[in-house]
């Protein structure tokens, strides 16, 4: 008599069990279920992640620099990319082993890569950007740590300014023409506002201004008001005008720059272009 669910009769290792897609009986099946579990979780909680510093950057970029739980969703997302786990459940999606509901934003080949690419992002990554560490002068670091904030807030251009007095930084400031609807706003003048109120006195002599660009004629004006001892900048005129300022258009018309001898002295040019870069491939608002 054949055994029953054996219509051939057969036994031992010649008899085959006929199983159903993902039988719970087959080994492979029992992985595939628990790796397509695994997946669905992680994208879900990647896709979280995504969404929350997607609309950080739509509101108010700045909170990406100061915030801690937006920047450790940008470590997680970014260890999610490079770690392999990304092109695992990639894989798992163009098998079509994950339900068609599924949120799969940061599966798409260009949205999560675009994302941790954003200067905004790719500052919260890193403990200082490149073109900060880049600077050799701690106090042109600090100025264009302060150029970094005002770029990635969409404040204004890239233009950050500190005010050293003795060794320690008594002023900062940076670029809010656009936050402020002032066009006057220059990092110069917020950093000289700033080195005012924090020493109580309008005479700065004994300061040393750094700025991550030449000073335009009005911040050159506002330095010497200010009986600010020397200014070291980065970027040059020429290179403001690469980005699209009109600082050599107004110099021209004031005669230039050759009357100011040592006043003025650049350090960390490579740095504050590399800055500058940056603010080109951003999506910025020209002025």
């Amino acid at each position: 008599m054949p055994a029953a669910g054996n219509p051939c009769g057969m036994r031992g290792e010649n008899m085959t069990t006929n199983k159903e897609p993902n039988d719970p009986r087959d080994p492979a099946a029992r992985r595939e279920t628990r790796e397509t579990s695994a997946a669905i979780g992680r994208i879900r909680q990647m896709e979280a992640l995504y969404d929350r510093l997607l609309q950080a950057l739509e509101t108010d970029p700045t909170r990406l620099g100061t915030e801690e739980a937006l920047r450790e969703a940008a470590r997680t997302l970014s260890e999610y990319q490079t770690g392999g786990d990304w092109l695992r459940d990639y894989a798992l999606d163009e098998q079509g082993l994950l339900p068609a509901e599924l949120k799969r934003g940061v599966l798409s080949q260009d949205g999560l890569y675009d994302l941790l690419c954003r200067p905004e992002v790719a500052a919260a990554l890193a403990e200082e950007p490149a073109w900060e560490a880049a600077a050799e002068n701690e106090y042109m670091r600090a100025a264009i740590r302060e150029a970094t904030e005002g770029i990635t807030g969409r404040h204004g251009g890239p233009f950050g300014c500190v005010i050293v007095r003795d060794g320690k930084i008594v002023g900062r400031g940076h670029n809010q023409v656009l936050r402020c609807n002032d066009p006057t706003l220059h990092g110069e003048i917020a950093a000289i506002r700033d080195a005012g109120q924090t020493l109580g006195t309008f005479d700065l002599s004994g300061c040393e201004l750094y700025t991550t660009g030449e000073p335009c004629p009005m911040c050159l004006c506002a330095c010497l008001w200010a009986n600010i001892d020397r200014v070291y900048y980065g970027c040059t005129i020429r290179d403001n005008e690469r980005i699209g300022f009109r600082d050599g258009r107004f110099d021209r018309l004031f005669g230039g720059r050759e009357a100011f001898g040592d006043y003025l002295v650049c350090i960390d040019r490579e740095a504050c272009l590399a800055l500058f870069d940056a603010y080109e491939h951003m999506d910025r608002t020209g002025y």
